[in-house]
């Protein structure tokens, strides 16, 4: 029937169509959801201050609905740029930075501590059968093997508590992904169909409208198959951390103070290194150093809490930090390398598990 491949084709395109312009408006509509809002005729003010509910080793976890060891390391640095530890690189006789140390300072836990953040201010440094002394130095390598299973189930447990995760824990189709997968079941006998009426009449426009509702159900299907592990509360956290992070992106060197350099630096490193735009913002800090140091107002970076020798730039600071944060492969007991350089940790000694 002629008149059957032709309607199957005009009504095949006609459904691939209007599934390319639903996916397109859906996916617009959940980016301007995500989009912070300014509902006044200024633009908001830069208090360069994160989200309060957040913090920088939380960011993954609530875009990737998984924690990994880059979270870990992400909340050391965090806390080590809160007072509460100090990172020293171990580098090698060929200038390679082959671990690092950590050190817990005297610094009393208080009520910002979250119970993630405590367990790898805690436990990595409690006594073992081997040495009952509590130890205040341990490698990043032995701390990663001590604390980060309760670290990991301590984090997942607070993003439930906050209301981020369903409980559950799995995901669920919403009503295009049945309607996706009704369309594309149609079109796939549809096509069957259609071929087998393309060999007695040798006309292919059955099967182009086939192809075409088969295709229509993949794009509806692809809105069906949507994350459900978040919650609402979740999304309006990943929209402050995505604004935060929009705002880190658009810094500029005249938006820091002078004087605020070093504080705003050692608050916003850890964010940056989170969102992966570590490298703009120490040059954009570098920049700031320069225009205050020409206005005859020398600024000197607070980087107490990663040692590392001479005077670094942002830019160099910031890559040494990001080699610890990026270290692959995660975790294990230190591989053997030649004896250490330099290790400036006075009364440093091997932390084990």
């Amino acid at each position: 029937m002629p008149g059957f491949e032709l309607l199957s084709m005009i009504v095949g395109l006609a459904m691939m169509t209007a599934a390319v312009v639903i996916v397109f408006t859906q996916r617009l509509r959940t980016h301007d959801e995500h989009r912070p809002v300014n509902l006044g005729l200024l633009p908001p003010e830069r208090s360069h201050q994160p989200p309060p509910e957040l913090t920088p080793g939380m960011v993954g976890p609530l875009h990737k609905d998984e924690a990994d060891v880059r979270d870990l390391r992400l909340t050391l640095v965090d806390l080590a740029t809160r007072g509460y530890l100090i990172i020293t690189p171990l580098i090698d006789e060929n200038d390679s930075t082959y671990e690092w140390v950590i050190r817990r300072t005297p610094r009393p836990l208080d009520g910002s501590i979250r119970t993630f953040e405590q367990s790898l201010l805690t436990l990595p440094f409690e006594a073992d059968q081997r040495d009952p002394s509590p130890r205040t130095t341990i490698t990043l390598s032995a701390l990663l093997n001590a604390g980060s299973q309760s670290f990991w189930s301590a984090l997942v447990a607070a993003m439930h508590e906050k209301g981020w995760v369903n409980s559950e824990g799995h995901h669920r189709s919403s009503p295009w992904g049945w309607v996706g997968a009704l369309l594309l079941v149609a079109g796939l006998l549809l096509t069957a169909s259609m071929l087998i009426g393309w060999l007695a009449t040798n006309d292919f426009r059955g099967v182009i409208g086939g192809l075409s509702t088969g295709v229509a159900g993949v794009l509806l299907a692809s809105l069906g198959r949507r994350r459900t592990m978040h919650t609402d509360a979740a999304t309006e956290a990943r929209s402050d951390a995505d604004a935060f992070r929009d705002q880190i992106a658009d810094l500029k060197a005249e938006d820091l103070p002078p004087t605020a350099i070093p504080e705003i630096f050692n608050r916003v490193l850890p964010w940056a290194l989170a969102f992966g735009s570590d490298r703009q913002f120490a040059g954009t800090v570098d920049e700031a150093l320069r225009r205050s140091a020409n206005w005859g107002r020398p600024v000197d970076l607070d980087l107490a809490w990663y040692q590392i020798e001479g005077s670094p730039s942002a830019r160099e600071f910031t890559g040494s930090v990001s080699a610890m944060v990026n270290r692959h492969p995660a975790g294990g007991t230190p591989r053997q390398r030649p004896a250490p350089r330099r290790n400036r940790v006075a009364g440093w000694r091997h932390g084990t598990a």
